[in-house]
């Protein structure tokens, strides 16, 4: 018969947790919307997307209970522009969420179109001391189309307030997907963006 010598069995587990590490059992893309903006007229919607994976161990499921806690990667938020007249949508910038943000899946983009047409985005992360999720940071897209950081977020002009009055965006989960929708304020209401199979892309 064969022996088992006890005192490897504590680094036959450590080799085993690393493997895990390395070797996932799953991985899950996981893709929202976080929020949209018109810009004057609804000739432009500003759309912000966060994306990461969830990545399940590899012994998680051995117990057959569950799946294990997951760990949060690769989390990014995307800043698009979907241009009404010429009906498509372009990817302006991308960030990814600062380190000490990474493990909560509560990180949110938030885009705007000024009267200028300058574009401007928020994030706002939950770090492990911050639970509320009220630390953020402010972006301009500058002249090379790169986010570049502001030290305060603008004031709502009077302007850009009745701006949205005449035409605002919003979204809503239809059929397991998010659309987005531009109108006036009360309606009616155009679908003009889908968020479908981890893709934005133009309802015609």
């Amino acid at each position: 018969m064969y022996k088992i010598n006890l005192l490897c069995i504590p680094v036959l587990i450590v080799v085993a947790i690393q493997i895990s590490e390395v070797n996932s059992g799953a991985s899950e893309e996981n893709t929202r919307i976080t929020a949209s903006n018109s810009g004057l007229g609804c000739q432009e919607v500003a759309v912000g997307v966060v994306r990461f994976d969830l990545s399940y161990p590899w012994l998680g499921g051995m117990s057959g209970w569950s799946r294990g806690v997951p760990k949060v990667k690769n989390m990014v938020g995307e800043l698009y522009v979907y241009n009404h007249e010429k009906k498509n949508v372009l990817l302006i910038a991308t960030i990814d969420a600062p380190r000490r943000w990474s493990a909560d899946t509560r990180f949110t983009i938030y885009p705007r179109i000024l009267p200028n047409k300058e574009r401007i985005f928020m994030i706002r992360g939950c770090p492990p001391d911050n639970q509320s999720c009220q630390e953020a940071r402010y972006y301009r897209i500058n002249k090379k189309r790169k986010p570049e950081e502001m030290k305060d977020w603008p004031e709502v002009s009077e302007e850009e307030s009745l701006g949205y009055k005449k035409c605002t965006a919003y979204q809503t989960p239809v059929d397991g997907k998010q659309i987005v929708s531009i109108g006036p304020t009360g309606g009616p209401w155009q679908a003009v963006i889908a968020l479908d199979n981890h893709k934005l892309v133009v309802i015609k």
